[in-house]
């Protein structure tokens, strides 16, 4: 069980004033859950930006048996990412080709320990290992 609690002063008086509730009523009247999702919605990708370097690097033209393979999202072979974009492919479940943008100034080490694979809802289960 928990409790929220709430106090503050009351204006022209030094005495503090509170006011406890259980989570759950707060929770209502915000219209918020602590429960997750069943599956989650990414915000719209960016993806690689062709003229990140101030000199236009298209996305790869695909050879015929590349574009057979590939997996196609919304119509199109590219699937973009945050800051990245690739092109899947459905056989192989691994990128045909991957682009992405990176400000190495701006790098920072992070551990990737621990980080589970967390598939992409767009694309079918069966196209990802």
């Amino acid at each position: 069980m928990a409790g929220i609690l709430f106090a503050r002063e009351a204006s022209g008086n030094p005495a503090e004033y509170a006011i406890a509730c259980y989570p759950q009523s707060v929770f209502e009247k915000l219209e918020i859950s602590l429960t997750r999702p069943s599956h989650f919605k990414l915000a719209r990708p960016i993806g690689f930006d062709i003229n990140f370097l101030k000199v236009d690097i298209d996305h790869p033209t695909l050879s015929e048996n590349n574009a057979q393979s590939a997996f196609i999202l919304n119509g199109s072979e590219i699937i973009d990412y945050t800051y990245f974009s690739l092109t899947l492919n459905k056989v192989r479940k691994f990128p045909i080709w991957a682009g992405w943008n990176v400000a190495g100034n701006l790098l920072k080490k992070l551990s990737r320990s621990g980080i589970p694979f967390i598939e992409d809802p767009r694309i079918p289960s069966e196209y990802q290992d």
